[in-house]
């Protein structure tokens, strides 16, 4: 018999799986291909059908809301008067301070790399090998092909690499934590907080820690791990889709904290989105987010939990209740 554990697992891939289709079946460019292998996938067990009817409706409780306030602009969302402004005033003015500090590495990265996303961009490039970079926002890398082997160096931020196969000279990321190494293959490289995140699409890649001297990791496709200079975390099972949603410009979430759902959202949206409530920034989220539309998607979210949105600027916004 399935463990709790394992079920509540089977139920994330499931899950994942339909919010992808979700939003991939409202594309311009979906084919009728695409349409059929969801009907087959849809009627696999009556655990995807119910799968696929959870997404729909968390989607529905976003896009309803979202579609409301695109059209009327404030229906929970208000803006501050400005006998009010001067506390938050302060409040936003520290923020400044401590982005001005931010943003010298940021500005450094930039300088030494040969391509960039600011904040919210993605952009696709062609390297000379005719392999494929998608850069996720605010990355930055550096491309260095020389001595037999080709070398990205990712500089901070995220991206997906699909490499054209070439035994000849391997495909290597490298990160302030390590290398992740290739021949032919697909996989995306994430940068932050002291850790290198891998999700591999495609093949088989290797992980080497800059400090695990030769002990290296291999990882097929449809796993991911974590890694840091001295530590490589064993690769686990996930649907790598997912992570990737970025590509198509959403982003999925399945019973996360708000605060952590905001701090990823932040990294699509300049500026600074705070949750003032404790016990709200505690509330789970469910739903796929659509990046392109910053001020919809956080009322969305703030009808959603019974929250109001009140901006300070275009760039600084708080999430809270009365």
């Amino acid at each position: 018999m399935m463990s709790e554990l394992s079920r509540c697992q089977a139920d994330e891939v499931l899950f994942d799986q339909a919010a992808l289709w979700l939003f991939r079946l409202q594309a311009e460019d979906v084919s009728c291909a695409e349409r059929e292998a969801f009907e087959q996938w849809s009627r696999l067990s009556a655990d995807h059908q119910a799968a696929w009817d959870e997404a729909q409706a968390l989607y529905g409780a976003l896009k309803e809301p979202a579609r409301v306030l695109y059209q009327q602009q404030s229906v929970r969302s208000k803006r501050v008067p400005k006998r009010g402004r001067w506390a938050l005033g302060l409040c936003f003015g520290a923020l400044a301070v401590v982005a001005a500090f931010v943003q010298g590495p940021v500005a450094m990265d930039r300088l030494r790399a040969d391509y960039v996303t600011t904040v919210g961009q993605r952009q696709t490039v062609q390297l000379e090998d005719g392999s494929q970079v998608s850069l996720n926002t605010d990355t930055a890398i550096r491309v260095r092909f020389e001595g037999g082997v080709r070398v990205i160096t990712l500089l901070r931020g995220e991206a997906y690499f699909q490499v054209a196969a070439d035994k000849a000279r391997p495909f290597q990321v490298e990160t302030d934590q390590g290398r992740v190494t290739a021949v032919g293959t697909a996989f995306a490289v994430r940068q932050s907080e002291g850790k290198t995140a891998l999700v591999v699409t495609e093949g088989v890649v290797s992980v080497q820690g800059k400090k695990t001297g030769d002990y290296t990791v291999t990882v097929p496709h449809g796993q991911s791990l974590r890694f840091t200079e001295d530590k490589i975390e064993p690769p686990q099972a996930m649907v790598t889709k997912s992570v990737l949603a970025w590509r198509e410009g959403k982003a999925v979430f399945r019973q996360r904290p708000l605060r952590q759902v905001i701090e990823e959202l932040d990294r699509y949206w300049p500026g600074v989105t705070l949750v003032l409530d404790q016990d709200l920034a505690g509330e789970p989220v469910s739903g796929v987010i659509d990046l392109e539309r910053r001020e919809a998607s956080l009322n969305a979210l703030a009808v959603l939990l019974g929250a109001e949105v009140t901006e300070i600027t275009p760039y600084f916004a708080l999430l809270h209740r009365n």
